[in-house]
């Protein structure tokens, strides 16, 4: 099985309990507790400075899905995009999968790109469009997270239909993305030592 195939599978289930956040639209509004909400729905578990920790409601004793989350926004404080994170099983060559998602009007032809600081951008394919927005998932290796836990901005550019000579450049704060990150690494992990 490819990186990527097994990336994409890993994410599977993940993305479904979470498929509530889907919409950046909806995201305006605050997620509750976790004593706020029904079963299978999702709640904010913690906040890691420019990052959320969000879970799906299980019953108790079973363990809930959970991903990093953050509302990207233009320069007009407007909704843009959504960028999330989940830790990956150990054996993998990707230590992480993360979704972009962006609005419907996306030129898919222009892949994501996504870059750290001044660093080199890295190019990633949209996967599927749905009524809530067109989705890039993406893998990242150890060495990749950790220009991502040492770093200050992540540069995530999409380009719109409508105006492909300007890309949309919208900035992922890293800050507590150290925190959060490792948060659901230990959880992946204490799992896979069970």
């Amino acid at each position: 099985m490819t990186l990527r195939a097994r990336i994409l599978a890993s994410m599977v289930g993940a993305a479904l309990m979470l498929s509530l956040t889907s919409s950046a639209s909806a995201q305006t509004a605050t997620l509750g507790g976790r004593d706020d909400v029904k079963i299978g729905a999702p709640y904010l578990k913690e906040v890691f400075t420019d990052w959320e920790l969000r879970c799906v409601k299980q019953e108790d004793g079973l363990l809930e899905p959970c991903q990093m989350y953050q509302l990207l926004m233009n320069e007009a404080g407007s909704p843009v995009a959504e960028f999330t994170f989940i830790a990956l099983p150990p054996g993998g060559t990707a230590i992480a999968g993360a979704t972009v998602v962006s609005p419907l009007e996306t030129l898919l032809t222009q892949d994501l790109l996504i870059r750290i600081d001044e660093g080199d951008p890295k190019r990633f394919p949209f996967d599927f469009c749905t009524v809530d927005g067109c989705y890039a998932q993406l893998g990242f290796t150890e060495a990749e997270i950790a220009r991502f836990k040492t770093g200050g901005v992540a540069k995530v550019r999409i380009v719109a239909v409508g105006a492909p000579q300007t890309p949309v450049v919208l900035d992922a704060s890293l800050k507590g993305f150290t925190a959060a990150f490792d948060w659901l690494l230990d959880r992946v992990q204490a799992v896979a030592n069970q």
